[in-house]
């Protein structure tokens, strides 16, 4: 589910009947409690990877989810002068799937990789950028080293939970040593944010 929106996947045990049934949580109504309900056999993504890409470049998008008929990727050539935030649909035999939140970036693109655990092995990067990255497994820490100047003002921000994602962000700054500077867990709902 997106938001206060619900989505139910079902697999028939066998054929036969079935009801599904809509109503407001609190009982309430009105003339503002409109839906638009889609039921069926459609193709529908759970989660996509990465949720970006940059402006003015091709990016290689995973799909995953029901109903995709063998669709597990798809290439999106980014215009120039995209949106930062839209949505984007998958093409697939059945028809195109359900509504997908993207985001276009300016900033350079790079893929986390592994390892970058701990201290002795953090992977460097040079700021400003946009990270796409996984928790690939329980305890995983994903681990990044910048410079920065003397009072230059940093923000680093997660976006997880809003493209559907269950990680629960904890983002931590510290320095070369492990000495921790600020942290952050949920600033907006369950993504973190850090200013310094």
């Amino acid at each position: 589910a997106v938001g206060l929106d619900s989505l139910l996947l079902f697999t028939a045990p066998a054929d036969g009947e079935f009801i599904v049934a809509l109503r407001d949580f609190r009982y309430r109504g009105g003339n503002e409690y409109s839906y638009r309900l889609t039921a069926g056999s459609i193709p529908y993504v759970e989660s996509l990877f990465p949720f970006g890409g940059a402006r003015g470049k091709a990016v290689e998008v995973a799909i995953n989810g029901r109903n995709l008929d063998g669709t597990t990727k798809m290439t999106l050539d980014i215009a120039a002068k995209a949106p930062r935030s839209q949505e984007i649909r998958v093409k697939t035999p059945r028809g195109y799937s359900n509504l997908v939140p993207f985001n276009v970036s300016e900033l350079n693109e790079i893929t986390e990789a592994e390892p970058n655990n701990v201290l002795t092995n953090v992977q460097t990067v040079t700021a400003p950028l946009v990270i796409n990255g996984r928790i690939g497994a329980a305890g995983d820490v994903d681990r990044f080293k910048f410079k920065s100047d003397k009072d230059q003002k940093l923000a680093c921000h997660v976006a997880a939970g809003r493209f559907g994602s269950k990680l629960d962000a904890l983002l931590v700054l510290t320095d070369t040593n492990g000495a921790i500077i600020l942290q952050n867990d949920d600033a907006a709902a369950t993504d973190a944010r850090i200013e310094f």
